[in-house]
């Protein structure tokens, strides 16, 4: 499949991180010139917003691989494989695709919910 990638050492281009800089400290100086917190605020909460959305949709993700992984060709674990790739280790990827599969799956509007909070429910969900 592929060579190991650790997540751990990911380096985020230069790029990437000046755009982002630059985005937040145009938001403090609106704030700072319109003299209103709010602004910086609603930035962060977006921020917070847009994590819990990707944790959601990562979940997705790493179930959707799994229910399609025999169309595949590979003799690999998706476990080992997603671990491989980089994109988290194998225990959190049976984490996340078995809390997609029995609490999301059945019940789309708890998405909204903090995953760790979906992720603990896991277990009752499977009975």
């Amino acid at each position: 499949m592929q060579e190991t990638r650790d997540t751990q050492s990911i380096i985020l281009p230069t790029a990437d991180w000046e755009k982002v800089e630059n985005e937040i400290d145009d938001v403090i100086n609106v704030a700072v010139a319109t003299k209103n917190p709010d602004y910086a605020l609603t930035y962060g909460y977006k921020m917070i917003k847009d994590v819990r959305l990707k944790g959601v949709a990562m979940a997705k993700l790493l179930y959707e691989i799994s229910e399609n992984w025999s169309k595949f060709d590979t003799e690999e674990d998706v476990g080992d494989a997603v671990d491989k790739a980089g994109i988290c280790p194998r225990t959190t990827f049976y984490k996340y695709a078995m809390m997609y599969k029995y609490v999301l799956v059945g019940h789309p509007e708890l998405a909204v919910k903090p995953i760790e909070g979906l992720i603990m429910i896991t277990a009752a969900a499977r009975e």
